[in-house]
């Protein structure tokens, strides 16, 4: 028998069904993310290297709509610096942070 694949979200553990995602976080998704947002490998490693979502805004001190608006492009040089200092704060690697934001 065929194993099902689990949802893509970092301790989420539920079978997808749609784009990598479980019913929940799907639905998070659509309600949250704005129309066409796409999360590069680049976000990704950010977010992942804070531990997901909530812990880098709650680290850098963003609300997530301001990261998800982030997603359509580059994620603006002027809050590179506030970004590496919360990842210090916060005792993230820094250098992997430094690297996700493109060698900033």
């Amino acid at each position: 028998m065929d194993e099902k694949p689990t949802c893509s979200v970092m301790g989420c553990g539920s079978p997808v069904i749609a784009r990598g995602l479980c019913v929940a976080h799907y639905r998070r998704m659509q309600r949250s993310s704005p129309p066409g947002a796409r999360v590069t490998a680049r976000h990704q490693e950010l977010l992942a290297a804070f531990g997901g979502m909530r812990a880098f805004c709650r680290a850098v001190g963003v609300h997530s709509p301001v990261v998800y608006r982030w997603k359509d492009g580059a994620i603006p040089a002027e809050r590179h610096p506030e970004i590496l200092d919360g990842a210090a704060r916060a005792g993230v690697d820094v250098e992997r942070v430094r690297r996700a934001l493109g060698g900033a």
